[in-house]
């Protein structure tokens, strides 16, 4: 014969029965949102030793591919510490004004981008070299400073941008950029915080890059 409890009861056997699944869910939440945070910290742990390095290498007297996996190295990390796919460094070609893509991380296709040419006057990364100062750049649709000729060359997707001048004794020398927040998150300034930190460290070991090209050049 079965018993019919009372309504009270059987409403706390329903709570109690989902308590445990809710507390599941927080545990795996809590869990993911630690998980998430340590790989922040050691990211910026990792941009950090890198920009230590990127430091002591201008300090000394490096070979040209020193310098360069140096930077290369440096650019990773950025992506890392900022939460981007992508990041570029672009040159400024002295003689003709484009800016240079010299190195690129990340998703990007590589073969497709180094060494392409931004005209003068064009995308987001002129308007920081001319102007001197940061942008960021939360959807490529929404501003017109955006040069789509390098996606449309590459066949690659630029969504969203942070990009810092490189500049040394008041002269620009480039831009560096990261590219495509993940999951369709925005950039914040403090994104642009790290890469003006990187811009001012690389800038110094620029001008000895383009020294060096120069010497090999005459």
């Amino acid at each position: 014969m079965s018993v019919a409890l009372p309504r009270e009861i059987g409403a706390t056997a329903r709570i109690l029965s989902f308590r445990p699944a809710k507390e599941a869910a927080n545990e795996a939440r809590h869990r993911e949102d630690f998980d998430c945070l340590n790989a922040q910290i050691e990211a910026g742990r990792r941009f950090v030793s890198a920009l230590d390095a990127l430091s002591r290498c201008r300090q000394l007297e490096p070979s040209e591919s020193e310098m360069m996996d140096a930077l290369d190295r440096a650019l990773g990390c950025a992506v890392e510490a900022t939460r981007a796919n992508d990041a570029a460094l672009l040159v400024m070609d002295e003689s003709g004004g484009d800016l240079v893509f010299v190195l690129v991380h990340g998703e990007v296709p590589e073969k497709k981008l180094l060494w392409q040419r931004v005209p003068p006057g064009r995308g987001v990364a002129h308007w920081v070299a001319a102007h001197r100062r940061a942008a960021i750049v939360n959807s490529t649709l929404n501003d017109e400073r955006f040069y789509r000729g390098i996606d449309i060359a590459s066949g690659f997707q630029t969504r969203s941008i942070v990009a810092v001048p490189l500049i040394h004794a008041d002269k620009v020398l480039g831009v560096i950029e990261v590219l495509n927040k993940k999951n369709g998150e925005f950039f914040a300034l403090s994104d642009q915080n790290h890469l003006t930190v990187l811009a001012h460290l690389a800038s110094a070991l620029l001008i000895r890059l383009r020294e060096r090209w120069a010497e090999e050049l005459t």
